[in-house]
């Protein structure tokens, strides 16, 4: 593995060095680096290569290294741009980002690092291969020259059959048998084949030939100007200019693709322009090359760039006079998503000034608008906007878009309620609209339910274009449950999280349980009450000015879904009430409080409050359906003495152990009357009773405790640092011991009490305890034990005998350890209540009277180490702790 991660630095920093020197002083991987190279597992090797931008080529002995093109993912880079024109940061005007149909860009290609726009072409040659073998397959054209080198194949049929393989000496002449030597030099295959066969049957009587062509020559030509490397080439006497340009490496992006000029003798052949390859597949500029032929490649011409809904954005390279029109067709054309009429050219003035254009590609005019240098042509998309559409979202098993036409309702949209999913709340379907013209949002509720009983009525409203339904689901009880009164106005729950930090029943960190993909979750967003009506709330704030106020009313108390909400037009107190999904099953429907703010004067604000009668509401009473203005809250009240179903449980030795719901200020007495009382067999001084809110309060405790045990242990470490000792490095050890024990020790939530007082009381009188909700009360059988913690040598059980004292139990388990101190030992009763003897006499405390159950505790003397304070406390706590869940665990 280190050799590995050597060979891996190694490769690494000759990589890098290889990239890091300019193409005049590239060196080549010698053969020793190249064999520690092979020597990487395969993946490490792909790996480097990817990380330095090194292509497997460039590591064969002789070739130069190079790094390859930027290979980033080009669609990120001008997403990010923004309609960016040619070397200027001024964003467009949309934003948009340019890409249309087919501008996926290949990791070969080469960008522009002006417009981040790939130079369309150049990637012909990202790939080029090492070497070019002769070519000997393909068939001879009839107009091949014949010179030095090649070779011709002569069979003779008839009278004096034979085969023959004749090469083209240096004086351009095949020596054939019988008919000495023949000058085929300079002619083309076709007239040579002619002659051979005229030859042989003027002098050879009786016999035909059949010539073909053998192996071809090579020949050598020259390729300069901005090839990736000039110099010179030996290739096949077949080959054309773009078989050089090829084994050169291409072009260079400062040199020309479309006048490349083919020389032969210091006089100019012909022209390649490789866009007639590239965009129209003509091959008749790449003509045959010659002995001695020179392929110049002069500098880059006039270069303009399109972007934006174009099928191959990119930089080109243009040809005299050439329009906007003709641009647009070297880019193959607009997309079917342009907005041509929007066209922008970002153009370098005359006077050295950007300037922008705007260019209808439609018109004449803008068509035959012709180019410069640096042009920049940018093809907008059409907006995403649909105008004539209404769209259904939510609890819905189908959600769409539907055509809009006059007279369009929402019986339409939604036929029946079998259109929507399980538990969807039909009562209160939402509708965010645009009002014409001043596209200002409002939003519209519907009672679905109504509206498809009644369709055509005023209940199924009529929709309007790009009207947004959603269908929301019901509120989970739990949050009537957790008693959620809306206090605050907004029950968010965003990312599936509720307001109270809990997730929200079937979410789980923003995500759908059982959900399969993005669909499912995107479908459970826009369903989400709180999430779809607080997006509206917060359009409807930012249109609010001084003299439009806020259309925002807010629902509270006992209703499903308190919170915010937007004020519909003519909204009433029932409609807010759908809002909220509906009163809870604690609501008191007598009487709710609208409270309404008024600001007077503009000078200060009062509330008033307004009764509203419920029941009248629910009964259709149009008097009492007040009409809701901005920011008024309606409170629905709770039932007196409504509370959830409160329990607690009796486990161990009672004669019914189990669950048993509880009523108001019912005492711990009442509920083990009706449990049928104690078994025979009970130990009632070892009855374990726990409290919710006990627990609760010692787990705040221990954070507490533990948090300021922190704080000392850094106090005891400095000044270890500081002074030393050996009594200090004990303290500190010791201390670290307490905080992992007090970090692991579990809150019980354990009250200390004497249940035989209990049993004995009067009904409701003081003795008696009055239940929680979650209260436990454990019963344990007989116990015979007695247990010893602490500093003892082997802390245990020991069997009770009533003969035995305290001390007496604290030998049996090996006696007390150099750290106890034996000053503070105390005893913890079966029934929880703590008996201390430091401050008894020495006999006294010896012949204490030990019961079964009870639990003895040697401390750790905490005062000759010189701790602080705190700590003697800490070890008292943890203690008794271990005490409290070794009895809650014995049941």
């Amino acid at each position: 593995m280190n050799r590995l991660l050597t060979l891996s630095a190694v490769l690494a920093v000759l990589l890098l060095s290889l990239l890091s020197v300019g193409p005049a002083l590239a060196q080549t991987p010698t053969p020793a680096q190249l064999e520690m190279f092979r020597q990487l597992p395969q993946a490490e090797q792909q790996r480097l290569m990817r990380q330095y931008g090194i292509q497997p080529s460039q590591l064969q002995p002789g070739r130069q290294p190079q790094a390859l093109d930027d290979t980033r993912d080009e669609r990120a880079f001008r997403d990010g741009r923004n309609g960016e024109a040619m070397g200027d940061g001024q964003n467009g005007e949309n934003g948009q980002n340019g890409r249309g149909e087919g501008a996926e860009r290949g990791p070969a290609q080469v960008i522009d690092p002006a417009t981040g726009l790939p130079l369309f072409g150049y990637d012909l040659f990202s790939d080029v291969p090492s070497t070019f073998a002769p070519v000997t397959d393909v068939p001879v054209p009839v107009d091949y020259v014949l010179g030095p080198g090649d070779v011709v194949n002569v069979q003779l049929m008839g009278a004096t059959p034979g085969s023959f393989t004749l090469a083209v000496n240096r004086d351009g002449a095949i020596n054939f048998p019988e008919l000495g030597p023949i000058t085929v030099a300079g002619m083309t295959f076709d007239e040579a084949r002619r002659i051979l066969q005229e030859r042989v049957s003027q002098q050879m009587i009786g016999a035909t030939a059949s010539v073909t062509m053998g192996e071809l020559r090579s020949i050598r030509v020259f390729v300069l100007g901005d090839a990736q490397r000039p110099g010179s080439y030996t290739v096949s006497s077949l080959s054309t200019i773009t078989n050089a340009l090829f084994a050169s490496g291409g072009v260079k992006p400062i040199g020309s693709l479309r006048n490349i000029e083919l020389k032969r003798n210091g006089a100019l052949v012909t022209r390649l322009d490789l866009y007639d390859l590239l965009l129209r597949g003509d091959t008749r500029g790449d003509v045959r090359l010659m002995p001695g032929d020179v392929i110049f490649i002069p500098p880059v011409g006039t270069q303009v760039a399109v972007d934006g809904e174009v099928r191959r954005p990119a930089v080109y390279e243009i040809k005299g006079a050439t329009t906007t029109a003709e641009l647009v067709e070297l880019a193959g054309g607009l997309t079917a998503g342009a907005y041509p009429q929007g066209g922008r050219l970002a153009r370098i003035s005359e006077d050295q000034a950007r300037i922008l254009l705007d260019v209808d590609l439609k018109s004449a005019a803008g068509q035959g608008l012709r180019l410069r240098g640096g042009d920049l042509l940018e093809v907008p998309s059409v907006l995403e906007r649909v105008d004539n559409t209404v769209q259904l979202l939510g609890h819905v098993y189908r959600p769409m878009r539907m055509q809009y036409r006059p007279g369009l309702r929402i019986s339409d949209l939604v036929p029946s309620l079998s259109a929507l999913k399980p538990l969807a709340d039909a009562n209160y379907v939402l509708i965010r609209r645009e009002r014409a013209p001043d596209r200002r949002i409002m939003a519209v509720s519907v009672d679905l339910e109504a509206a498809l009983r009644a369709k055509g009525s005023a209940a199924d409203i009529e929709l309007q274009p790009r009207d947004r339904v959603t269908v929301f689901s019901r509120v989970p009880l739990e949050l009537e449950e957790q008693g959620q009164n809306g206090q605050n106005g907004s029950a968010r729950s965003r990312n599936g999280v509720a307001q109270n930090g809990q997730a929200r029943p079937g979410v789980l960190n923003g995500m759908a349980l059982g959900a399969e993909g993005p669909e499912e979750l995107q479908a459970l967003l826009e369903a989400d009450r709180r999430i779809v009506v607080d997006e509206l709330l917060d359009e409807l704030r930012l249109q609010a000015d001084f003299d439009s106020a806020a259309e925002v009313v807010r629902v509270g108390g006992r209703v499903r879904a308190p919170g915010l909400y937007p004020l519909e037009p003519g909204m009433r107190v029932s409609d807010l009430l759908r809002a909220g999904g509906s009163l809870a099953e604690s609501a008191y429907i007598t009487e709710a409080e609208v409270t309404r703010y008024e600001v007077v004067n503009g000078e200060y604000r009062e509330a008033e409050l307004i009764s509203i009668d419920l029941a009248a509401v629910r009964a259709g009473i149009p008097g009492a359906d007040l009409l809701l203005g901005s920011y008024d809250f309606l409170h629905v009240k709770e039932v007196t003495n409504w509370t959830e179903q409160h329990s607690v449980e009796l486990r161990g030795e009672v004669r019914f152990p189990g669950t048993y719901p509880i009523r108001v200020d019912e005492t711990l007495l009442s509920v083990i009357q009706r449990a049928g009382g104690l078994t025979e067999r009970a130990f009632i001084n070892g009855a374990v009773f726990t409290r919710v809110k006990l627990r609760e309060r010692e787990a705040q405790q221990l954070r507490e405790l533990a948090e300021r045990m922190e704080a000392d242990m850094s106090a005891l470490a400095l000044q270890q640092a500081q002074e030393g000792g050996a009594q200090t490095t004990e303290a500190l050890a010791t201390g670290r011991g307490l905080l992992s024990e007090l970090n692991q020790a579990t809150a019980v939530g354990r009250l200390a009490m004497d249940l035989r007082r209990v049993l004995a009381a009067e009904p409701g009188s003081r003795d008696d305890i009055i239940l929680e909700d979650g209260d436990v009360l454990m019963v344990p059988g007989p116990m015979q034990s007695v247990t010893v913690l602490g500093e003892v040598q082997s802390p245990t059980s020991i069997l009770f005998e009533e003969r035995l004292s305290r001390d007496d139990y604290i030998n049996l388990s090996g006696g007390t350890t150099r750290r106890a101190d034996s000053a503070r030992i105390y005893i913890v009763r079966a029934n929880g209540h703590v008996t201390a003897s430091g401050s008894r006499k020495w006999f006294q405390a010896t012949n204490m009277q030990i019961e079964p159950g009870d639990t003895i505790v040697v401390p750790t003397d905490i005062e000759r180490m010189r701790p602080l304070s705190l700590w003697s406390a800490v070890t008292t706590i943890i203690f008794n702790l271990a005490v409290a869940v070794a009895a809650v665990n014995s049941f």
